[in-house]
């Protein structure tokens, strides 16, 4: 059972993660102060520290949740998923305010970092997805391609087709990711 100071802390690293969120969508990162983070999640500034060195590492921990909750969710079905672009974009399209934050300029190095470091875990873990290429540029092209259309996605109205995107990942990055053919 968690003490009072356990749901102290716990609700002071969540109010920073919500503060660097908000202040994301007012300004570049770059410009995110340490100072404005406390500020606006209402603690102190040492508080800070406790939970976190940079405001980077905020951030990364931010991306590592994200990632984290997005490799589960695809991982549930693994490569076998009729249309595993559809899933995909459900996932992210149920959470767009978050990831077009996370999809900023300033912050989408940090979010790709993370995506590649945990598709290398799970890669590790598991049997090639593709044997012809290594899991360490897999990955990579990986995150690089899903980011890119999300954040093209994120340029549309709010009306375009998701089923599109989904064609669009699966065509140009899960499938040649996997190594498999669209039926």
């Amino acid at each position: 059972m968690p003490t009072l100071s356990d749901a102290r802390s716990v609700r002071s690293q969540q109010a920073l993660r919500q503060s660097l969120l908000d202040l994301l969508e007012e300004m570049p990162f770059d410009r995110i102060s340490l100072r404005d983070i406390a500020s606006r999640a209402g603690v102190s500034y040492p508080t800070f520290y406790r939970h976190f060195a940079t405001k980077e590492d905020l951030l990364a921990d931010i991306a590592r949740q994200e990632a984290q909750g997005f490799m589960e969710q695809s991982g549930d079905a693994g490569p076998v998923v009729d249309r595993p672009g559809e899933r995909i974009c459900a996932f992210i399209a149920g959470r767009r305010p978050l990831w077009r934050r996370l999809l900023s300029d300033s912050a989408i190095a940090i979010m790709r970092e993370e995506f590649i470091r945990q598709g290398q875990e799970v890669a590790a873990r598991g049997p090639r997805l593709n044997p012809r290429f290594p899991a360490a540029i897999t990955s990579r092209v990986f995150a690089s391609g899903l980011f890119e259309i999300i954040a093209w996605w994120f340029q549309q109205p709010d009306d375009f087709p998701q089923g599109e995107i989904a064609d669009m990942l699966e065509s140009l990055v899960i499938y040649p990711v996997i190594n498999r053919q669209r039926s």
